[in-house]
């Protein structure tokens, strides 16, 4: 390439540089296009072959019955009023109907002492105004 360099003449003028370096540029450009089209292409296909090789999923287990003192305060007309009440003035008294009432499900307790000592950390970071 030095050789070639040190043949040619400098360039004159943007023209003189257009017609030199335009074609090798071109060429880069299409060079980068048929690679990422090839590309393209290797994920497609190993896409279609995944979701043609997946597994059927399980089917899901079915929900266990509420307990018995979960079932009998879904249905406490005091309960209900309760809840009504509470959403009644959360949303500042406008309209709303009730659908669903059902238990919470509960939370995995927290046993990483990495993960208490990091939210610590994180919470005492924190200024307060």
């Amino acid at each position: 390439m030095t050789l070639l360099a040190a043949s040619m003449p400098p360039p004159q003028g943007f023209e003189d540089i257009l017609a030199r370096f335009l074609p090798y540029q071109a060429l880069g450009l299409v060079i980068v296009l048929v690679a990422l089209t090839a590309l393209f292409g290797l994920c497609a296909l190993s896409g279609r072959f995944f979701t043609l090789t997946a597994r059927p999923a399980k089917p899901a287990k079915p929900a266990s019955p509420p307990s018995p003192v979960a079932a009998s305060l879904e249905n406490d007309p005091r309960v209900i009023a309760a809840i009504a009440a509470a959403v009644s003035v959360a949303l500042e008294h406008h309209t709303h109907h009730i659908v669903d009432i059902a238990p919470a499900a509960k939370l995995p307790p927290m046993t990483s002492a990495w993960a208490i000592e990091g939210r610590f950390q994180q919470f005492s970071s924190h200024k307060f105004r």
